[in-house]
């Protein structure tokens, strides 16, 4: 499927061949002939994406993502899936452009159609717990710590989801942030009673190498909320 990891370009598309001038055109044509044809819609965003066109290519995104769509598009089509490509890369350009909340809500979008249809892969998933993360930390660097824990609940909550998640914990190391750690310990002093933020510091602080933290922040958790003694045994920030 088309898309892109998130490593962490958001606007990188796969490394296929870009389409020629002339592949725009058929596209283009082939929309003329059939305006519902949304598949073709989606493929040429990705050709406006690999050229570095990405006006076009969000026009086109969206396009894809308005067209109403009969379900039976979907039995034994492979390319049907190509909604949610457009939804994942429209919300990667907007993270690149700095629009965070907008390529959260895309990226979103990606997953619940997913879901509608039957259909989970959790490359999508993976894509909107980056997204989550990136959106926290330029929250982080704003002040705004509220928003930045409510940002990484959302990350750390899916991370989890995608065990085994190795790629998650090196995406956090990567992400290392003091601002991140001052927000979630701004939240827990005003909230603590929230075994939530307490459980997701932990993990901050596993990735972060410091278990003695990790340790303090996980007990206080499961002292809030004993479930989270068997979420700390399954959880690989722990493991």
């Amino acid at each position: 499927m088309i898309g892109y990891a998130l490593s962490f370009n958001f606007s990188r598309v796969a490394n296929y061949a870009h389409p020629s001038d002339n592949g725009i055109i058929t596209l283009k044509r082939a929309i003329e002939l059939k305006p519902d044809y949304f598949e073709a819609y989606a493929y040429l965003g990705h050709a406006y994406q690999s050229k570095g066109n990405l006006e076009d290519a969000k026009r086109m995104y969206k396009q894809t993502t308005e067209i109403e769509i009969d379900p039976k598009r979907f039995d034994s089509n492979p390319e049907a899936y190509r909604i949610m490509m457009a939804y994942n890369n429209l919300g990667g350009i907007y993270m690149d452009e700095g629009d965070h909340d907008r390529g959260v809500f895309y990226m979103q979008k990606a997953v619940e159609k997913e879901e509608e249809l039957g259909f989970r892969n959790k490359f999508y998933q993976r894509n909107l717990a980056v997204c989550h993360t990136v959106r926290g930390s330029a929250l982080a660097d704003k002040g705004e710590y509220l928003e930045t824990v409510a940002s990484y609940k959302k990350a750390i909550k899916i991370f989890d989801e995608l065990q085994p998640n190795r790629f998650m914990r090196q995406h956090l190391e990567k992400e290392r942030h003091p601002n991140i750690i001052k927000a979630f310990e701004s939240f827990v002093s005003q909230n603590p009673e929230d075994a939530e933020a307490y459980y997701c510091l932990a993990c901050i602080y596993s990735v972060n190498g410091d278990a003695d933290k990790a340790l303090k922040f996980i007990s206080k958790a499961i002292e809030l909320d004993p479930n989270y003694s068997e979420k700390a045994k399954t959880s690989s920030f722990f493991n």
